[in-house]
């Protein structure tokens, strides 16, 4: 009886041990930080096809990838602002697309967000169903420490079968890492700027008469934004967009009809895209942080 019952003692720890040990290893992939390619088995099991349009601004890249939106079937397009994801949610509805468009972003949900083709923020990039076409703009982005998280996650979840990632060529050395990680095949379209950007060698000399219709001035808060409006406004007696974070989604899209980032576009203007700053308050690393972003976006979204 004394055998009996340490052979059942014995079998009673081994098979808590086994059920420990296995319940040890499911924790220890589910605590695994070092492969977030695994995260996302619906994109692995896709074999995506991978193309990166590369470039500077100006170079017609996303244009590209949005050309490719259209013409497929389902689609979804990743905007690194709720903005850009706004303009292209009413160029799609413009071209009048089977399955109907659905924009997503923090703030602003309209249209169907189970439709044939999103347009979205890269924080609200859609995962739960397979799409022909996945978009993702400034894919650079990617390195940035707090938004970058995002574009990871676009990048290695999305579930389509034909990725287009655009941005700057100094994104290619992880992209090919990530590609290799995956199995992904990667291909690269590199594009030449259209047309040239000029610095100017002087500045408007503090005085807002020295402006010109399609001038793009920056201010470091929204009190200096509705001062520098009014003042344009008097001047040059002419409509003057004004765009801040805190705008309501459908006041922000009214104040940008008339100004919006396509008619910023440098390749579509009759001469070369002027964007001349006034700059004000002090310039600390942030604000020159930001002023760089918004000259960037300003003169780039192509």
């Amino acid at each position: 009886e004394q055998e009996l019952a340490k052979k059942q003692f014995l079998s009673f720890l081994n098979e808590r041990h086994e059920k420990a040990q296995a319940l040890a290893l499911e924790l220890d992939h589910a605590a695994n930080m070092r492969s977030p390619h695994d995260w996302y088995p619906v994109a692995r099991a896709l074999n995506r096809r991978i193309v990166f349009h590369a470039g500077p601004t100006n170079s017609g890249k996303t244009h590209s990838a949005i050309q490719a939106v259209c013409e497929t079937t389902s689609a979804v397009y990743c905007a690194p602002l709720r903005l850009l994801a706004a303009e292209v949610f009413d160029t799609l509805n413009q071209r009048g697309l089977d399955g109907g468009v659905g924009l997503l972003t923090g703030d602003d949900v309209r249209g169907d967000s189970e439709a044939e083709h999103v347009a979205c923020t890269v924080e609200m990039a859609p995962l739960g169903r397979v799409r022909e076409v996945g978009v993702v703009d400034e894919i650079q982005m990617i390195g940035d420490p707090r938004r970058g998280w995002a574009w990871a996650r676009a990048l290695l979840g999305l579930p389509v079968r034909e990725l287009h990632l655009c941005g700057s060529i100094t994104a290619l050395p992880i992209l090919r890492a990530l590609a290799e990680r995956t199995g992904e095949h990667l291909q690269v379209i590199e594009y030449e700027r259209k047309s040239p950007l000029i610095v100017s060698d002087q500045s408007l000399k503090g005085r807002l008469s020295n402006t010109r219709p399609g001038d793009c001035l920056v201010a470091f808060s929204r009190r200096q934004l509705f001062a520098l409006r009014h003042d344009l406004h008097n001047l040059h007696q002419s409509p003057c967009a004004i765009v801040y974070g805190a705008l309501p989604p459908e006041t922000r899209l009214e104040q940008v009809q008339t100004v919006s980032y396509t008619h910023l576009r440098a390749h579509e203007t009759p001469e070369h895209l002027v964007c001349r700053l006034l700059l004000e308050k002090k310039k600390t690393k942030s604000t020159i942080r930001l002023f760089l972003l918004l000259i960037h976006i300003m003169i780039k979204y192509n």
